[in-house]
C-alpha cells in the first residue's frame, strides 16, 4: 500500500530537488547514479521523473517522505528538505 505524501511537504520536496540538481556540475548532474532494473538515473533525470510524477517519480517521493518520517521520528526537527538544502549550501560553499 502506497502511503499519501502531503501536497505541501512533495512541492517543498520538489523545490529541494531541483535546487540540489542545479547546484551540481553538469557533469555530475547528468552522471548515472542510480541503476533499476536495467535503466539508469542521473541526478536531472530523477527530478525530471519526480516533476512528472511518473511511477519512478512517485517511488521516488514516497521513499523520501518514509525517510523522512523516520528522521523526525528520531530527532525532532530532523528533516529530509533541510539535510538536502544542506547538501547544496556545502557544494556551494566549498566552489567559493
Amino acid at each position: 500500500m502506497q502511503q499519501q505524501i502531503p501536497s505541501e511537504f512533495k512541492a517543498e520536496l520538489k523545490q529541494a530537488l531541483a535546487e540540489w540538481v542545479r547546484s551540481l556540475p553538469p557533469n555530475e548532474a547528468n552522471a548515472s547514479v542510480i541503476r533499476l532494473v536495467g535503466v539508469s538515473y542521473s541526478p536531472l533525470q530523477i527530478l525530471q521523473e519526480v516533476e512528472k510524477e511518473t511511477p519512478f517519480g512517485i517511488e521516488y517521493l514516497t521513499g523520501l517522505f518514509t525517510l523522512h518520517r523516520r528522521m523526525a521520528e528520531k530527532k525532532r526537527g530532523s528533516s529530509v528538505i533541510s539535510l538536502i538544502m544542506q547538501s547544496v549550501k556545502v557544494y556551494r560553499t566549498a566552489i567559493i
